[in-house]
C-alpha cells in the first residue's frame, strides 16, 4: 500500500517466526539485520551513488534496480523480469567490474 515494510528474520525453529520469515521470502518485506539496513531502506544518510558507464542493457537494469535496496538473485529476477541466465551473466560481470557486491546473506548491493 505504498509503504516500505521491514522484517527481522526469526529462528526457523520458532513458530512465532513463520510470518516474518514468510513475508521476507515472498519479497513483501525488506530484510533487516541491523540499524544500517533500516537507514538505507529509508534513505537516511544515504551516500550519493556514483553512476558508472555501463553499456550492457541487462547490467544497466540490474544496477538501477539495486539503487534503492540490496536484493537477492530471485528478487532481481522478479523485479526486472529478466531471464535467470541473463541475470546470472549480468551479476557476474557487475561483480567482476566491482560495481556490485554480495552481502553475507546473499543480497546484491552497489559497491560504492
Amino acid at each position: 500500500q505504498g509503504r516500505d515494510v521491514m522484517a527481522i528474520p526469526g529462528s526457523i525453529y520458532q513458530k512465532k517466526s513463520i510470518g516474518t520469515n514468510k513475508i521476507i521470502n515472498e519479497s513483501s518485506a525488506h530484510l533487516v539485520n541491523n540499524v544500517e539496513d533500516i537507514l538505507f531502506i529509508l534513505g537516511i544518510n544515504k551516500k550519493k551513488t556514483h553512476i558508472p558507464n555501463i553499456s550492457h542493457p541487462d547490467q544497466k537494469i540490474i544496477f538501477e534496480t539495486l539503487q534503492t535496496t540490496p536484493l537477492s538473485r530471485s528478487q532481481l529476477i522478479k523485479k526486472t523480469n529478466l531471464p535467470p541466465e541473463n541475470i546470472n551473466a549480468a551479476l557476474t560481470e557487475l561483480e567482476i567490474e566491482n560495481h556490485i557486491n554480495k552481502n553475507k546473506i546473499g543480497n546484491y548491493y552497489i559497491s560504492y
